[in-house]
């Protein structure tokens, strides 16, 4: 409610009033225009109850009772706190619509969500299923560095090809961390990836690769395996191949 009134053109000057009107302290210049008023005077204050005592007496059969409970209330009262009571009652309002209005933008706030997850059921159903990702054909290769056109294995790659699948074999596989690392003819590194080899690979003995395809534009290149050794990284086994578009 103080973050609405805090907001609204319309609340906020309100809300400033009712915390004027229930200060715990009166001001002198209040103090005196209330006593100065004729409601403030005992006399009219017991005309009043007078008359109000009689109108009850004129509709309810037990009079006694209600009309001394009555006096006793409308004494007790001032008009100080008529004004507290005017201002909660102003307050409670304010909160009741406060609510209504959250508890209608909350159900708007539904319908909405509603809405969006039926279109977007719709959309899925209208969308065709992705196609799965294009490999290129499986290429094995053999260790050892080749220079000869009839030798260097070609990898031709065509559009719509994501990666390049590529298959190392090895006589034998370390039971340790290699390191693959892809090189351009020219010795630039643009590639590498650690790690433990599998079971099925040091099964097959072969080593499973999966390049991405555009760091393979035509050129000659090297994949060289290795593995952590006291002196630092040992090569294991190098390879060759030719990338043709």
């Amino acid at each position: 409610m103080l973050d609405h009134a805090s907001r609204c053109n319309h609340c906020g000057p309100l809300l400033h009033q009712a915390l004027e009107d229930l200060a715990p302290e009166i001001s002198p210049q209040e103090e005196a225009r209330i006593t100065a008023l004729t409601s403030a005077t005992p006399e009219v204050q017991r005309q009043l109850a007078a008359t109000l005592c009689q109108q009850e007496d004129e509709r309810d059969p037990r009079p006694a009772r209600k009309t001394s409970r009555t006096s006793w209330l409308l004494a007790f009262l001032s008009l100080s706190r008529v004004a507290f009571a005017t201002a909660l009652a102003g307050v409670v309002g304010l909160g009741i619509m406060d609510y209504r209005l959250a508890e209608d933008l909350s159900s708007q706030k539904i319908t909405a969500d509603a809405q969006i997850a039926r279109l977007q059921s719709q959309l899925t159903k209208r969308t065709p299923a992705p196609t799965e990702t294009v490999f290129a054909a499986d290429v094995t290769l053999d260790p050892g560095i080749t220079r000869g056109l009839g030798q260097i294995k070609h990898i031709t790659l065509t559009s719509g090809t994501e990666f390049v699948k590529v298959s190392l074999r090895l006589p034998d596989i370390p039971r340790q961390e290699l390191r693959k690392q892809l090189f351009t003819a020219d010795r630039r590194q643009i590639w590498s990836e650690t790690s433990e080899p599998s079971n099925s690979e040091r099964t097959n003995n072969v080593l499973l690769l999966l390049l991405p395809s555009y760091l393979l534009p035509p050129n000659d290149y090297q994949i060289v395996v290795s593995r952590e050794s006291p002196n630092g990284l040992e090569p294991v086994s190098t390879y060759a191949f030719r990338v043709n578009r």
